[in-house]
Order: structure tokens, then sequence, then C-alpha cells
């Protein structure tokens, strides 16, 4: 597992949002895009949790505003760094915004580490620090700083680091169950935001809940040692009410 947990920033936005996708991906196509991205975007897809892939956006040197729009319109961004990923200026300016939105919208951001080293992503190492040789040649300094600074950060969260492909299936797994979870107090406001399933839930003590997010994600009562810090934040961030992922 790469790092720290996640927390929100005290300077993100308090008001209720209404996302129009669960999940955006942000991958290297040439990477991912027939193998561990497809695996991830079929099984959320299958668990209904609606995710959204560029396929159909024609690529070129400068995001489009339409992707702009919908990474601040999802609820949760899963990005894959890849060997080659910082070799895109569209995969940079796709993580760039998303860091922002995390910073200013308290999105969830979750990086997956796909035979790449942590380290490399942080230090802009081993590819990344090749991608960026080249970059240094034609991006101004201030968007080169900005996509450093955006690397690093997301380095520092919690996440997944798949050395070996022995371990999709794992990682996989805990992505989709940990992707939504949705709690509230208040019940108008899941039928104002389109919510149709609902039920009451009683709090777990903390034990109780990281036993229960254990027994879903790993089959057994206790994180495996690399989710510990995942685990942990996900039980934080349910408080208590992690009964949804019994469905």
């Amino acid at each position: 597992m790469a790092s720290s947990t996640q927390k929100p920033s005290s300077s993100s936005s308090t008001s209720i949002r209404q996302y129009n996708f669960d999940v955006f991906l942000s991958f290297r196509g040439e990477d991912t895009r027939y193998n561990f991205t497809d695996h991830l975007f079929v099984n959320l897809h299958r668990m209904g949790i609606k995710t959204f892939r560029d396929d159909q956006l024609k690529r070129g040197e400068e995001i489009k505003l339409e992707l702009l729009k919908t990474i601040e319109d999802s609820r949760i961004s899963i990005v894959v760094f890849s060997k080659d990923y910082a070799r895109s200026k569209w995969c940079l300016d796709e993580l760039a915004k998303i860091m922002e939105c995390r910073e200013k919208m308290e999105q969830i951001v979750f990086p997956v580490f796909y035979h790449v080293e942590p380290t490399d992503v942080r230090n802009q190492t081993g590819s990344f620090g090749e991608a960026f040789s080249i970059h240094v040649r034609n991006v101004d300094a201030e968007k080169l700083q900005r996509w450093r600074d955006s690397l690093t950060d997301a380095s520092n969260l919690s996440g997944f680091h798949v050395k070996n492909d022995g371990r999709w299936l794992e990682v996989l797994t805990v992505l989709s169950r940990s992707a939504i979870i949705i709690t509230t107090r208040d019940q108008h406001l899941l039928v104002k935001y389109g919510v149709t399933k609902t039920y009451e839930a009683t709090k777990l003590h903390y034990e109780e809940a990281l036993q229960l997010f254990g027994q879903h994600a790993f089959k057994q009562n206790d994180p495996k040692e690399d989710y510990v810090d995942l685990s942990n934040c996900m039980v934080q961030y349910a408080q208590g009410l992690l009964w949804p992922l019994k469905f």
C-alpha cells in the first residue's frame, strides 16, 4: 500500500453536490486499456457503480473542457499510474484537475500503482522522470510544476501497488467494494438526489466495523497487512455504517 490515509481539505466546499458519475477512471490507454483498467471498469459496472471511462472522447494535445467537467461531476476518481502515464499531457492534465477537485470539493481519490513504484511517481524518477525530460522542452514551467505537485500529492495517498498480474483480482475486489459508501441522517436528501434504495442502519463499534470490512473485502476478520491504512480510512469515513457492504 502507498503511504498515508486520505484527509479531506478543510478548505473544501461544504455544499451538497449532485454527481453524474460515481467513479472517474484516469489511465494511460496504451498501457492498461485492454487489461487492468478494462477489468476494473467491467467489475464496477457489474456492481451498478456508474463509472466514466473516456473511450469515446477524441484525444488531442489539450484536454477538453467537457472532460474537466466530467471529473468535477464524479464522486470518486481512481488513477491508474502505469509506465507511460506521465508521457501523456492529457493524463497529467486529468490528474491535476482530479487533485484540484480533491482539494476544493472533497473528491475521494484512489491511486493504483500498476507495475510502477510509488517513489517514481512521487519523485518523478524512472519512467516518470524520462517523461518529464521530454515535457520540459515544450511545456511552460508553471504547468510542469502543477503536474509535479499533483503526482507527488497523489502518490502520498492510500492506494494499491500492483507488482504482478496475480494481484489483479484482489485489488479489483477491494476497489469495487470500497468505491461507494453513502450515509446520511437526512432522509429527504436521499430522495432529492435520486437514491431509490434506502434502509436505516445501526452504527457499529470501530472494531466491529473493521472486522466487517475485512470479512467482505478480504474474506477474513482482519485487513491484510498491505491494506491496513486503506481499511482504517474506509471505516473512519463510513463512521461505523458499513452494512451496505453486505449487498
